[in-house]
């Protein structure tokens, strides 16, 4: 696998560094035979395309045949064998490779077509030629430090909430750490987790919640996981599975939850004293994994994961509900509202904060596409059903694009 890996790599930067060079010659020299390398140059871009469509078109039939005889994928597949979705994987990792390649057409294209119209006329005729190529090149610069910025190591993000449903005594210095979506695996490794469970180790924390996505679709990476929680300072955790947890079989890693010593909260409940002996009633639920595409036949299995998780909690003591979709919440809350059960505060993550934190974006998102992204929401606000909730932007990713927005641990502190 890994001599697969650093031959793709091979090809990649050899293919972005050859469409460069034949980018600057048609640039500044923009005769015809320059012009025709660049066109076929685009021709041997479809050709690759085809070709790389094909494999994952092989890919997707091993994964078929995997699923079937329920095998766990070797290193390094990035796809699942959880069948049908295994050709769900397959063509997402396949956008996931494509999308690079498209993206250099686009802006190689995009940039010669710019930089020719501003050459083609002469200094004289366009005085501000000068500005807008420093404007250009100043523009990637800045785009591509802050790229590099956003994918530093995660950050520990301090969150102060005032529940109001909350007594005096239950709000003493209670602090609870979230982690969420690391997606272990070729990307977020061994190095990177090292990184995290400094930070973990660094803070002061009296409970400890994984809300899911913690293996990216790989039982294979497990093991790393393992190492990474052994390293961690040991105070009470609980953990709910996400969407990714599902795909290569969930099965070895709640096996491997029990044996760390791990709470999972599969639509359940439990009760969490903490130093000062206030009682929280933990609740976690299950990610809608067979139907979450599928919205009557999610909101059906969510109801069903409400009543399990919820039928056991009372109003004495404050809740604290882990899932993984914040977008899921609203069903909830409509159940727990309409059966005057408690929600205090929710934990969620999936989103990754979308990985591009620009605010009107992040607007645009909230508005038409998903309510809630990242950060603190309320729901209900001034009634007395009012619930909060915490959408953590991802401690990892699977796509390695973050735009002013770090990934993050957070800490929250109950006063």
């Amino acid at each position: 696998m890994a001599k697969f890996v650093l031959l793709f790599i091979f090809l990649y930067v050899t293919i972005f560094g050859y469409f460069l060079w034949i980018s600057i010659r048609v640039m500044y020299k923009g005769n015809k035979d320059n012009l025709q390398i660049w066109k076929a140059t685009l021709v041997f871009g479809k050709i690759l395309y085809g070709t790389v469509s094909i494999l994952f078109a092989v890919n997707t039939v091993f994964l078929i045949i995997m699923g079937i005889h329920g095998k766990t994928l070797p290193m390094g597949f990035e796809g699942g064998a959880f069948y049908p979705y295994s050709v769900w994987i397959s063509w997402n990792y396949s956008m996931l490779f494509f999308l690079p390649f498209i993206l250099i057409f686009l802006v190689i294209a995009g940039s010669l077509w710019f930089l020719r119209e501003i050459f083609s006329h002469p200094v004289a005729a366009f005085p501000l030629r000068k500005t807008l190529v420093y404007g250009y090149l100043a523009f990637f610069l800045v785009l591509f430090t802050l790229i590099h910025i956003s994918n530093r190591s995660p950050e520990v993000r301090k969150i102060s909430l005032d529940l109001p449903h909350v007594g005096r005594v239950e709000k003493q210095k209670l602090r609870i750490l979230q982690i969420s979506d690391t997606h272990i695996g070729n990307i977020i490794h061994r190095r990177e987790m090292a990184k995290i469970a400094a930070l973990v180790n660094a803070t002061e924390a009296d409970i400890l919640v994984l809300t899911g996505d913690i293996i990216d679709n790989n039982n294979e990476f497990i093991p790393i996981f393992s190492e990474f929680y052994h390293s961690l300072k040991k105070i009470p955790t609980y953990a709910i599975i996400g969407n990714h947890d599902h795909i290569d079989s969930v099965r070895p890693l709640v096996e491997e939850f029990r044996k760390l010593g791990i709470v999972l909260l599969d639509n359940d409940s439990r009760q969490f004293k903490d130093k000062n002996g206030n009682v929280w009633q933990i609740v976690g639920t299950d990610y809608p994994f067979p139907h979450f595409q599928n919205a009557q036949k999610r909101k059906a299995l969510i109801q069903r994961y409400y009543s399990s998780a919820f039928g056991k909690t009372d109003n004495k003591n404050p809740v604290l509900f882990l899932l993984h979709d914040p977008k899921d919440l609203p069903i909830f809350f409509s159940r727990m509202s309409k059966d005057n059960k408690r929600m205090d505060l929710s934990l969620a993550g999936h989103t990754h904060g979308s990985q591009i934190c620009f605010p009107f974006f992040l607007k645009f998102l909230e508005n038409n596409i998903h309510p809630f992204i990242r950060g603190h929401y309320v729901l209900g606000g001034g009634t007395p059903a009012e619930s909060h909730l915490y959408v953590n932007a991802g401690t990892g990713h699977w796509m390695p694009v973050r735009l002013c927005c770090p990934p993050e641990i957070t800490l929250l502190e109950i006063f």
